[in-house]
């Protein structure tokens, strides 16, 4: 596809898609789709377009709608021009009626949109809850215990009454200072949907309002980073970077944009991010804390020496913490271990102790990442081997394995860039593995798509001028 860097292989590419990789690996991904087009055609090919389109925020920010004028409003200001003055004493009349019939309350609201910011800024005065900032005027405080649905605002019980009272007297109400309030709430009591929902519902409303995106791009950043959905930090991504679009110089922004690409683990890019921000704000305690995360971002470590040596123990160990790091703190490569041996060493293995051993290695990979990340694919993938083995069909079981050798030596064939003789055999190859209800097909359906992209790219490349 790309010919400056390797493509993802199916492994990384379906995860990303799930939204399980870890942040060195999303770094990656981003950063190849972000150049690839074909890549991010054959994601497309596989998810539905919707599940792939918040990618697009992250390379290629919508330009703002054009502002339109209201046409009620300019209608109400022409007829104004065109009416003559009233007369004084009808004007005293109807001012005198109008200050009788409506209630004080309504001319001056006791508790507006604004007023319940104001209440939530008072009760964050001394320890933030989140490390995003939102809009609404909220001075700098420390981080505190972050807030996360099982312990609102972390104990900040004057927090959680003020959120309280913004949700329930604005919840209702569709307005789009209403919206975002109830949003800004949720979000400070780690309430992270709720607040995505409301803030995506002012944010579809008031789509050029810089303030009401940066609290979105805030509320999916916790998300991700807490709420372990780290394919919220592209949408996070390209709602701040439309916000600054409209507004380049809202500082909230700029120091949450930063946050975000420093969780995505792109160390180069974090490192400017901090220093954009620092150049627009040098003397606040704001731009004290980017200093400090600014100093913590280190150099890359040595991980394929620490691969190595972490393969050399576990050849000799096996363990489940062993494994556990493995996957923790190599998360791709061990990836690449159950699909390119365990699972080769399973498929070809000429006696079943050969078999059980490499089965057994890879279910030992397979629930380190259940552990580590909660990703499931590799354990679905073992538990499938055994029922279909402990269904006791030798012909069927042989069929089996026969469509895993096959996959195995299409990825080989497509590796030589042979995407022609690769297309049948995963053709045949996913509909042998759709019915044994393998999870293993999502894989096969992605080198397929793949293959076919490239076919198609090298057919166009042949064509005469």
């Amino acid at each position: 596809m790309n010919a400056r860097r390797p493509c993802p292989d199916s492994a990384l590419l379906a995860a990303f898609i799930d939204g399980t990789l870890q942040d060195y690996e999303r770094t990656a991904v981003v950063t190849h789709l972000s150049e690839c087009g074909e890549c991010r055609a054959v994601a497309m090919m596989v998810v539905e377009f919707a599940e792939v389109t918040a990618l697009d925020e992250l390379w290629h920010p919508p330009a703002p709608p054009p502002i339109v004028v209201n046409a009620s409003k300019t209608r109400v200001r022409q007829w104004a021009s065109e009416k003559t003055r009233a007369p004084a004493l009808m004007i005293a009349t109807a001012a005198t009626v109008v200050a009788i019939l409506i209630p004080a309350f309504l001319i001056y609201p006791a508790w507006s949109t604004r007023r319940a910011v104001a209440s939530l800024v008072d009760a964050a005065a001394t320890e933030r809850p989140i490390d995003a900032r939102v809009s609404g005027g909220f001075n700098y405080a420390p981080r505190g215990v972050r807030s996360t649905s099982d312990n609102p605002s972390g104990g900040r019980w004057q927090l959680v009454a003020a959120a309280g009272r913004v949700r329930d007297s604005f919840v209702d109400d569709p307005a789009v200072a209403s919206r975002q309030a109830v949003g800004v709430a949720a979000l400070l009591v780690g309430q992270l949907d709720d607040a995505i929902t409301h803030l995506g519902l002012a944010s579809s409303a008031s789509p050029t309002n810089p303030e009401i995106l940066n609290d979105l791009a805030a509320a999916y950043y916790e998300r991700a980073t807490l709420g372990g959905r780290p394919d919220d930090l592209p949408r996070a991504l390209g709602s701040v970077v439309r916000a600054l679009a409209v507004d380049p110089d809202l500082s909230d922004a700029w120091f949450n944009r930063a946050l975000i690409v420093s969780s995505l683990g792109l160390r180069a890019e974090a490192r400017a991010a901090w220093q954009s921000y620092l150049d627009r704000d040098s003397h606040s305690r704001w731009s004290d804390e980017a200093r400090v995360r600014l100093g913590r971002i280190g150099a890359a470590p040595d991980l394929l020496k620490e691969w190595t040596d972490l393969r050399g123990r576990l050849a000799e160990e096996g363990t489940a913490g062993l494994a556990e790091l493995a996957v923790r703190k190599h998360t791709t490569r061990s990836r690449d271990y159950i699909e390119r041996e365990a699972l080769k060493e399973w498929a070809v293995a000429s006696d079943d102790d050969t078999a059980a051993a490499a089965l057994d290695r890879l279910r030992l990979f397979a629930n380190a990442f259940v552990r580590v990340s909660g990703e499931k694919f590799y354990a679905e993938l073992v538990a499938n081997i055994d029922a279909t083995r402990l269904r006791g069909n030798d012909a069927r079981y042989a069929e089996y394995l026969a469509a895993h050798r096959d996959y195995l030596n299409a990825i080989g064939l497509i590796a030589g860039a042979k995407f022609g003789e690769a297309a049948p055999v995963l053709v045949r190859v996913h509909s042998t593995l759709r019915r044994f209800d393998s999870p293993l097909a999502l894989r096969v359906a992605i080198e397929l798509a793949a293959a076919d992209s490239a076919r198609a790219a090298s057919a166009c490349a042949n064509l005469p001028p």
